[in-house]
């Protein structure tokens, strides 16, 4: 496959997924806005402090074996049934531990509710990791379309059965509920989609161990550094304050790391093409770095300054105290951008030692600097932790790249410059916008600024965009990448 040709099929899978993406953080949307109004704060709180423990258990054994099988030129059989039986092991791991912790974390945060809550949620990460292992053959030759369908059909699932449960009941198990049914329905769904008779099988174990032992080490230091905020929050600050945490925290992050992952697939794929030259290497995470940019900087400076409205508008004027952190955490996103790029990277070349390496140091700094602050500042002090992490996270992955390919801290920051300039534009009509409107606080008020802003942002920063890559000479990026697409897609619909 050509380079270009390559180019193009990574594009194409990630606008792909990334429509999928938008459909299903769409229902996503729509099951929180079912449950913040059928649920108290309180209530997201009490989920919050069992789901901590159960995404670090998670999160730990999170090890993307699949990358491993990516990088082979034949994915053969007895590969997929090793990669298939080693997450399930996972899974029934995770289980099995977070079934024998529910107890004592219970008696630790004053509340038996969370017993049930902790052994039920187990089921999630167990059920997840028992999808078909044949996906990884799909995105080898970056096709998507099942993993896409599949996601699509679980979100589905998720808010037929929270709103069911939400509406009827008002109890924090349709919270429960949903993060269950996600994954059980996704699962079977990609083996309708992928038809695959799995047989257990460690034949092939070797090839996964020096990838296993270099990330399952550092996959440790990321678990605690992913919800150590959360963890020492539970424990200071009431139910009903840690759920505007961590409702804000979410609301900021998961829709815009969703369209992250979803780029994901594409993007290593293509790095792990081109892993044997340094040259088409650098070009590629160039590149790949431009794309999440480009697509992602403008999502998380735009919801920062449409915040005051935006989370009245989609979580009730119950939830106005989460306004400040949903605005902090956003912007705390940022470096993340940078940083997820370089994990790429470290993951196409075969360099588990790297991720390692920033999962290592980023722990020595993050937990010690988060406890701290949030003891003594609450969630103010464990949002001031967490820009601070992403910052020095994003300076290390910046060293690590220009050991590897060469490329300055300076040229990696600023490669995406149209994509900063374009953003700087879009917060300044936002602001012009603020002094044109009325400002009132009602809902409808609301909905009318957000229904202006968010297409004069969006219509900013893409002109902007434009403008700025044709005055600078029309460079090689990712505008001449969409551009292409765009052709071609017109060319064939005139056939």
């Amino acid at each position: 496959m050509s380079e270009l040709s390559r180019q193009e099929r990574t594009a194409t899978g990630a606008l792909f997924l990334g429509g999928v993406r938008i459909l299903t953080k769409s229902l996503d949307l729509i099951t929180l806005l079912i449950l913040t109004r059928c649920l108290l704060p309180q209530d997201f709180g009490l989920v919050a402090i069992a789901l901590s423990f159960v995404q670090i258990a998670e999160a730990i054994l999170d090890v993307p074996l699949g990358n491993v099988l990516l990088r082979l030129k034949v994915i053969e059989r007895t590969q997929l049934n090793t990669l298939f039986t080693l997450s399930l092991l996972r899974g029934i791991v995770i289980a099995v531990v977070m079934c024998a912790m529910a107890v004592p974390l219970a008696h630790f945060y004053n509340d038996e509710r969370l017993v049930g809550l902790i052994c039920a949620l187990s089921l999630a990460p167990a059920v997840r990791g028992l999808s078909s292992p044949r996906q990884v053959e799909l995105a080898k030759s970056l096709r998507f379309g099942p993993e896409g369908i599949s996601d699509a059909v679980g979100k589905i699932a998720a808010l037929i059965v929270a709103s069911s449960i939400a509406l009827a009941t008002g109890s924090y198990w349709a919270i429960a509920a949903a993060t269950l049914a996600a994954p059980a329905v996704t699962t079977f769904a990609t083996f309708v989609l992928l038809p695959f008779m799995p047989a257990l099988c460690l034949r092939e174990w070797r090839l996964f161990r020096s990838f296993l032992g270099w990330t399952m080490a550092g996959q440790v230091f990321s678990a605690m550094n992913w919800q150590c905020d959360g963890v020492v929050l539970a424990k200071i600050i009431p139910q009903a304050e840690l759920g505007l945490f961590a409702t804000a925290r979410d609301l900021a992050s998961t829709g815009i790391m969703a369209l992250v992952n979803t780029i994901t697939w594409p993007i290593i794929s293509a790095l792990s093409g081109v892993s044997h030259n340094r040259e088409r290497l650098a070009r590629a995470y160039a590149l790949g770095t431009s794309a999440i940019l480009a697509l992602c900087l403008p999502i998380v400076c735009g919801q920062a300054l449409v915040a005051s409205e935006l989370v009245p508008v989609m979580l009730g004027k119950q939830w106005v105290g989460a306004i400040p952190i949903f605005q902090a955490v956003s912007l705390t996103l940022i470096p993340v951008l940078y940083s997820n790029t370089t994990t790429l990277l470290f993951y196409a070349v075969g360099r588990p030692d790297l991720i390692f390496s920033r999962h290592f140091y980023d722990f020595l700094f993050r937990v010690p600097v988060t406890i701290l602050l949030a003891v003594r500042f609450g969630w103010v002090g464990a949002v001031a932790a967490l820009g601070a992490a992403e910052v020095l996270l994003a300076f290390i992955c910046w060293i690590s790249v220009k050991k590897l390919l060469g490329i300055s801290i300076l040229r990696q920051l600023l490669h995406p410059w149209r994509s900063i300039l374009s953003c700087v534009c879009m917060g300044g009509a936002l602001v012009l916008l603020r002094d044109v409107m009325p400002f009132a606080s009602d809902k409808g008020s609301d909905i009318r600024f957000l229904a202006t802003a968010i297409p004069l942002g969006a219509a900013t920063y893409f002109s902007s965009h434009a403008a700025l890559w044709y005055l600078s000479g029309r460079p090689e990026g990712v505008e001449t990448l969409a551009l292409g697409l765009v052709r071609r897609k017109i060319a064939a619909l005139a056939v």
